[in-house]
């Protein structure tokens, strides 16, 4: 257990090491990111500490049921636990690769369902979807899943997924993103002073990083220098 405890407490601290140009892809999530590792590496080191205080105290032939070291290390890991619920319950955006992720995987087509040419049914529920999705006012809730979605429609969350994959090959969360980031552009291009901020939350995305994330994979540049390149275009 030290020795893993080691391990990764090595890792982070080089990595940390690395500065915040090794980070530069985050953009304005360098900052926070090089805190968290700070903040872990610190625990990392608390952990450790109380193990090696709960290994000596053994060793030297102390009870395990009187162990204070055991007492603090239970007390931390339990806070630690405590503090990542109650911000999960307050954040639920943290959890929406998660989601993302678990929610495709489970509804994607098998490969029976895929290798099957796209029905005219999966073409008027495409045309739905699309629809539904033109709402700014929808794309804008950070709530909407797949789920939630397909109980707006009255349609099965599978038949949504299907649908979408047999015509345009990719998740609902990958659709969901495409329109999501398509309305960023047409905002900052409407408004290019409006703060990103605002943008963000417009567009229906809870948190900077996976903004940034699926704005970079889909047009190339974070949001900062898309508004950049669309002022400077505005003002020649």
């Amino acid at each position: 257990m030290l020795v893993t405890y080691g391990g990764y407490l090595w890792a982070l601290v080089r990595l940390h090491g690395r500065g915040a140009q090794h980070f530069c892809s985050l953009g304005p999530e360098v900052a926070t990111t090089l805190l968290w590792l700070r903040i872990v590496i610190g625990v990392l080191c608390a952990s450790l500490a109380l193990e090696v205080a709960i290994f000596s105290e053994l060793l030297w032939g102390g009870a395990i049921e009187t162990s204070r070291p055991l007492l603090l290390s239970t007390v931390l890991f339990l806070g630690l636990v405590s503090y990542a619920l109650l911000g999960a319950m307050g954040r639920p955006s943290l959890f929406e690769h998660v989601y993302g992720l678990v929610v495709d995987r489970a509804t994607l087509p098998t490969e029976t369902e895929d290798s099957v040419t796209a029905e005219p049914a999966d073409y008027a529920l495409l045309q739905r979807i699309n629809a539904f999705l033109e709402d700014p006012a929808i794309l804008a809730d950070d709530r909407l899943t797949l789920s939630r979605l397909s109980k707006r429609l009255g349609v099965p969350a599978r038949a949504v997924s299907v649908a979408v994959n047999r015509i345009t090959g990719q998740s609902f969360s990958d659709l969901l993103n495409d329109r999501r980031i398509a309305l960023a552009t047409r905002l900052m291009e409407e408004d290019p002073d409006c703060s990103l901020l605002d943008v963000m939350y417009a567009a229906g995305f809870g948190s900077k990083s996976n903004f940034y994330t699926q704005f970079k994979r889909r047009t190339g540049m974070t949001p900062a220098a898309f508004r950049t390149q669309l002022c400077a275009g505005q003002g020649a």
